[in-house]
């Protein structure tokens, strides 16, 4: 079916060691035991075998667009809603501020940021860390905020595929900020709302943000995805033929780089931008492709490199602890009250 069911990330594993010890002993004593040649030279064939790396045949991926939580995080609250567009369910976690609760406080309204997870990831993972974010807030480093971990699909590159049948731009633009805006106390304007994601998630913060400027305050990316065309295609063949008809143009039309140039007087002066990359990434020609970009265009932004990082959150967040979340705070803003007309 096109739409597996829910993982349950909780669903304990078969183990060997759950055998009983007459079987188990039994199934060892079929292994192999080493040559005297191996023994005399101190080692087994598995320690000579040359390690090999299996490539994993996507082809046939279905996406799973809920997720469940290996081990619920107590800051945050697992919840879906219903894509019309794909007719299926959703997921997303959700912070909500101490304050939200607040019961002085029940007309207060809160910004919010969108967090887009990575390859292969999903709402219930590749989370910028719940206790910083918890920590800011309550230390008010930043304003109560609302922060939304959202499922954009494990392998979609946050774009619309050309089947129709994945959807993952139009449910995060079209569903899931409607949606998040009609259940929640948000400020529900493009002042109140910021983009943010990592890895993949960090080109599809940087897509969704410099194709609807008029929708984000700010956008900040964690070592973005900013792949060539043909490094993708050698890389993430399926990808490129699932999400972009196996057509290296399409992809680049859709590319961060290519869309920063298109509406470049839609974003200068008026998205404010932000993306960090480790010295050690493989994908670090790509981020300083944008930065040079960029800094042509004369767009303003922030471009921070970090030193011995490799591709990996904990790096990153290590060197750049809670900067994100102050670079989106500073860019929020209420807005005035509309001027009441004359009857």
């Amino acid at each position: 079916m096109d739409n597996p069911p829910p993982f349950d990330e909780n669903t304990p594993m078969p183990s060997i060691l759950h055998l009983p010890s007459a079987i188990l002993v039994l199934l060892l004593s079929f292994l192999p035991l080493p040559t005297r040649a191996q023994q005399r030279a101190g080692t087994d064939a598995t320690a000579t075998r040359t390690p090999t790396t299996a490539k994993v045949d996507y082809s046939h991926y279905k996406e799973r667009w809920v997720t469940l939580p290996r081990v619920p995080n107590p800051l945050l609250a697992h919840k879906s809603y219903h894509s019309a567009a794909m007719n299926t369910q959703v997921g997303y976690h959700i912070y909500l501020p101490p304050q939200y609760n607040d019961s002085t406080k029940s007309n207060q309204r809160f910004p919010v940021i969108y967090w887009l997870h990575g390859l292969n990831q999903s709402e219930s993972s590749n989370w910028y860390p719940p206790d910083l974010l918890d920590q800011a807030v309550r230390s008010a480093k930043v304003p109560p905020m609302i922060v939304v971990f959202l499922s954009g699909g494990g392998r979609t590159f946050y774009v619309d595929s050309p089947d129709g049948k994945l959807l993952s731009e139009t449910t995060v633009i079209k569903e899931l900020i409607p949606h998040i805006d009609q259940t929640y106390r948000t400020i529900a304007t493009r002042e109140g709302r910021a983009i943010q994601g990592m890895s993949m998630g960090g080109w599809g913060a940087l897509r969704l943000a410099f194709a609807h400027p008029d929708l984000f305050s700010s956008v900040v990316a964690f070592a973005p995805s900013l792949r060539q065309p043909d490094n993708l295609a050698a890389t993430y063949p399926d990808v490129l033929n699932r999400m972009f008809a196996g057509d290296e143009k399409r992809f680049w039309a859709q590319h961060p780089l290519h869309l920063a140039e298109a509406n470049v007087d839609k974003i200068r002066n008026h998205l404010p931008i932000a993306f960090y990359c480790g010295t050690a990434d493989s994908l670090l020609p790509g981020n300083q492709n944008l930065h040079k970009l960029l800094t042509d265009l004369k767009v303003d932004h922030t471009y921070v490199e970090v030193d011995g990082a490799n591709h990996s959150m904990t790096p990153l967040v290590a060197a750049l602890k809670q900067s994100n979340l102050i670079f989106a705070a500073k860019h929020f803003t209420t807005p005035a009250p509309a001027t009441p007309t004359a009857p």
